[in-house]
């Protein structure tokens, strides 16, 4: 169980305890010294292995904390309101592998705007840049958000959030075709409504292969070119994986087939010839979360 609490030196901070008094002890003088970080524990949440709260400190106001239990584990995730000022992060709903949440970034925001976050200081980021004071964040079964919010056009009115899934606009493909020498350059292009250079490619191989595939980069945006290497005769499904900040996931596929494999004997200075490469690819779109 996670507290706030003082000891009388430490000021208000953050306390775990599992019932017992040897049990009870400060997880994390956030705000070091006899001054408060007075977390908010009472609507923190859980997401993935950490605990998320807003708490405050000196030099950054308050702002979004998570923490695995340990005191090494308690970090600041991001400082929204840059400086002292505060975001008082709020609201925390779960929803699409993300932790969503309002938060404010600049003075006369009220409560907010509407952020989203992995966990990581590069992975949070705005959504909504035109409201502000944003209130009762809704999640619905299809992770769409609901939430009250004003700006100057408007005024107050019910706002809705439905993140879309990327898309594939340039299928996965592998060249030279054939080659031979079991060594492919592969690429893919995705796009999505909040920037390209957002999405991650990550390339795997599906099935039961004939061999090992070995990718010269994934998980990356960078990814969208990379090469891979083939070690065996056979066919290989080679997937790619396009996923947006999000979580949501499109995917593309091309398919490798060696017969006969030629690669440089440096022992000989001869070719040896085990195997010829033909690709063909196409497409293999769909949707979901990752």
């Amino acid at each position: 169980m996670y507290n706030s609490a003082t000891d009388g030196a430490a000021g208000v901070e953050f306390w775990k305890s599992d019932g017992n008094q040897s049990g009870t002890v400060q997880v994390s003088d956030i705000n070091s010294g006899a001054a408060s970080s007075n977390p908010l524990m009472a609507s923190s949440v859980k997401f993935g292995a950490s605990l998320y709260f807003a708490a405050a400190t000196a030099v950054s106001g308050q702002e979004l904390w998570k923490t695995n239990g340990a005191q090494a584990g308690t970090q600041l995730v991001s400082d929204l309101f840059t400086g002292v000022g505060s975001s008082s992060p709020n609201s925390f709903t779960v929803g699409n592998n993300l932790l969503y949440f309002f938060a404010a970034d600049a003075a006369g925001q009220g409560n907010g705007r509407l952020w989203r976050t992995d966990g990581t200081g590069s992975g949070t980021a705005l959504i909504d840049s035109t409201t502000t004071n944003a209130t009762k964040l809704i999640r619905t079964s299809s992770n769409a958000f609901y939430y009250v919010a004003t700006n100057v056009v408007n005024g107050t009115e019910l706002w809705k959030y439905a993140p879309t899934s990327p898309t594939v606009s340039v299928a996965a493909t592998a060249a030279p075709n054939p080659n031979n020498n079991g060594i492919s350059n592969l690429s893919v292009l995705g796009a999505d409504d909040a920037g390209e250079v957002q999405l991650t490619y990550t390339w795997s191989v599906s099935g039961t292969p004939p061999g090992t595939a070995t990718f010269g980069a994934t998980g990356t945006n960078a990814a969208k070119n990379t090469t891979v290497t083939l070690s065996a005769v056979g066919t290989y499904n080679l997937i790619v994986a396009v996923k947006d900040t999000d979580g949501l996931v499109v995917t593309s596929g091309v398919t490798v087939a060696i017969t006969v494999l030629q690669r440089w004997d440096s022992a000989s200075g001869h070719e040896s010839v085990r195997a010829t490469q033909k690709v063909s690819a196409g497409a293999q779109k769909g949707e979901g979360t990752g």
